[in-house]
């Protein structure tokens, strides 16, 4: 649910990140006997395990080194940020209607995930900048190793864009995912060519 629905349009490899946090929303609604437990452990549980994740992607981030190439700003953020509003007004809606009219409490830590996961999504944006770096690429929100790059692809821009997108495949924990970066016109030459030379594909 959270990964993919903060990452609108991109692969939800962000959910591994948080496959812990999802189990326990999941226990603790199951077990849970009160709303008052549901704010309490919810909060106990999550604020630990996503400040853990903080720290271990700012740690892995340094080691990435220097950026190669200062990445220049794509303006096309605001049709994404109004499409993941949508959604998540959608899910909420949906936790909300189930709770409501299932007699069940399943919205409370839900929701609290919810907010939690967009405050660290919003804080990490500012920590981790996405570029090409000295030991790997950092995309999607995601940082990845030159070595685990299996291969990659270039989007043309459509007439409404002003930037190309670079899909890059890569493995991890033994399985293939997706990340993208957004690159003006005047950059893709240079980014192209360091590709070329970091990525054995």
């Amino acid at each position: 649910m959270g990964g993919w629905l903060l990452r609108s349009g991109k692969e939800s490899e962000e959910l591994f990140d948080f496959i812990i946090a999802y189990v326990a929303v999941a226990l603790i609604t199951a077990i849970s006997s009160s709303y008052e437990e549901d704010v309490l452990l919810t909060l106990l549980v999550l604020i630990p395990i996503l400040l853990l994740t903080l720290i271990y992607k700012r740690a892995k981030y340094r080691k990435m080194g220097k950026q190669l190439i200062k990445l220049s700003k794509t303006y096309s953020a605001l049709p994404s940020i109004r499409i993941t509003f949508a959604i998540v007004l959608i899910f909420v809606a949906f936790i909300v209607t189930v709770s409501y009219f299932g007699n069940r409490r399943v919205g409370i830590p839900w929701i609290i995930f919810l907010i939690l996961q967009i405050t660290y999504q919003k804080y990490t944006e500012t920590v981790v900048r996405e570029g090409l770096m000295d030991n790997g690429l950092c995309a999607s929100g995601r940082l990845i190793d030159w070595g685990t790059i299996q291969s990659y692809k270039w989007t043309a821009p459509s007439a409404r864009q002003d930037y190309f997108t670079l899909k890059t495949e890569y493995s991890k924990f033994y399985s293939f995912h997706v990340a993208y970066l957004k690159i003006v016109g005047e950059q893709k030459a240079e980014v192209d060519a360091l590709m070329k030379k970091m990525v054995r594909t």
